[in-house]
Parts: C-alpha cells; sequence; structure tokens
C-alpha cells in the first residue's frame, strides 16, 4: 500500500485556472451513499440497503489570498458556477459543476492572508479513485 502525502497533488483548477499554487488545505472531498431501510420478512432490525444514489458534500479550500485576475480572490468570486477538479496522486480525482456559496477572510498563523471558499455541487460529480 502507497502512502501519498500533500505534495503529490496534483492539480486543482476551477474556473479554468489552476490555482494550486495558492493552496494551504481542501477538506470535504467526501461522497456519501443514501441508503434507504429495509425490513425483511421475519426480521426485527432493520436492514439498511443502497438506494444507487450518491451525495457529494460540499468542498472547502483555504487559499493564500492573491488579488490578482488569476488568483483565487477573483476566479473565485462569490456565486461564481465553474467546473472544480481536483485531482490527487496517481490520477484519482473528482471533478463536476460548484457553485461559490461563501467566503471568508482570515489570517494564517504567520500573518499571512488567506481566503476560505466554500464550493456547493449543483450538478453530476465524476469520483475516481480506482485510477491508481
Amino acid at each position: 500500500m502507497a502512502y501519498y502525502s500533500w505534495k503529490d497533488i496534483a492539480d486543482i483548477t476551477y474556473n479554468s485556472t489552476d490555482l494550486k499554487a495558492f493552496v494551504i488545505s481542501v477538506s470535504g472531498t467526501k461522497i456519501n451513499a443514501k441508503m434507504q431501510e429495509f425490513h425483511p420478512a421475519g426480521s426485527v432490525w432493520p436492514t439498511p440497503l443502497d438506494t444507487g444514489m450518491r451525495n457529494v458534500e460540499n468542498v472547502s479550500i483555504e487559499f493564500m489570498y492573491d488579488g490578482g485576475a488569476s488568483g483565487p480572490g477573483v476566479k473565485c468570486a462569490m456565486a461564481t458556477s465553474a467546473t472544480l477538479t481536483i485531482t490527487f496522486a496517481t490520477g484519482m480525482s473528482m471533478t463536476g459543476t460548484f457553485l461559490v456559496i461563501s467566503q471568508e477572510m482570515g489570517l494564517t498563523n504567520d500573518g499571512d492572508h488567506k481566503l476560505t471558499v466554500e464550493f456547493a455541487p449543483t450538478g453530476t460529480i465524476t469520483w475516481d479513485v480506482a485510477a491508481a
């Protein structure tokens, strides 16, 4: 089993712009199975069944703030809808259309400005964790 570190993230793009150089952290890259309870005949306890539907949570990315035309301050403007692609090591990735639903300005521990952007999925998400 191989271990991959943060430096192995190959790419983070949004709004047709590579933003990897600005990224501090990424969270919320989670997919959930939509489950339904089923009571088989004669069973006291419910059995969870996979409905086949999936749910992707909001993704939060912390960026080093940059107000330049190709920085996250402009490319990830509030209410912008565009394709977000996060590519991890060996090609594992998630991509889809996401809407910027919140922004938060802050400071890092060393005093640098940061911009935390929350992206909500608005369509089909392609989730590929088998590309190794």
